[in-house]
């Protein structure tokens, strides 16, 4: 029986491996690979940190272009995972941004991103919001807008998408270490 000895040194190592450092992790070792070491204090999937919750939602909807444009990104890189993994991440659903009168950030700010990065929604006000979700009780509201489902906001399954990269990053060509 042959032993292979332990690597002892890597060229990148990631210190906590939940829903960030798994991201970390994954995308070091689809480019680095077997260079890669993950460690993590607590056992792999523990509920001690946020990224162990049921869902998370990203957007397109930012109020600087940059921001949009980040997260046009991070849409192409969830299906990226989807696909490495053979899993569905992502679930997709409409969206509704609501905005008070008198917003720290306008909601101009946000339209105004999303016009220059050629990201669909409609502007609705409080009225149109209300036949929109009956439940909603708008008061002070002046406006909000609301994307369609191909580009809205989806939510990311977080259990199932920090397992993903988990699964994936210690594959052979990489190694992750609880």
């Amino acid at each position: 029986m042959t032993v292979t000895p332990t690597k002892r040194e890597f060229e990148y190592i990631v210190i906590g491996l939940g829903g960030l450092g798994s991201g970390a992790a994954y995308w070091l070792a689809r480019r680095a690979g077997a260079e890669v070491l993950g460690l993590e204090q607590f056992a792999l999937g523990h509920d001690n940190g946020a990224s162990e919750d049921h869902s998370r939602i990203i957007r397109l909807s930012y109020h600087t272009p940059a921001y949009v444009e980040l997260a046009r990104d991070a849409y192409a890189a969830w299906r990226a995972v989807e696909e490495d993994g053979d899993e569905r991440l992502l679930v997709i659903s409409g969206g509704l941004d609501l905005w008070p009168r008198d917003a720290a950030i306008p909601m101009s700010d946000y339209t105004e991103s999303m016009d220059a990065q050629g990201v669909p929604y409609e502007r609705l006000d409080a009225d149109e919001i209300r036949a929109v979700g009956r439940s909603f009780v708008l008061r002070t509201m002046s406006w909000g807008s609301t994307k369609p489902r191909a580009v809205s906001s989806p939510r990311a399954r977080a259990m199932r998408c920090t397992s993903a990269w988990r699964v994936a990053t210690a594959r052979p060509s990489s190694r992750t270490r609880p």
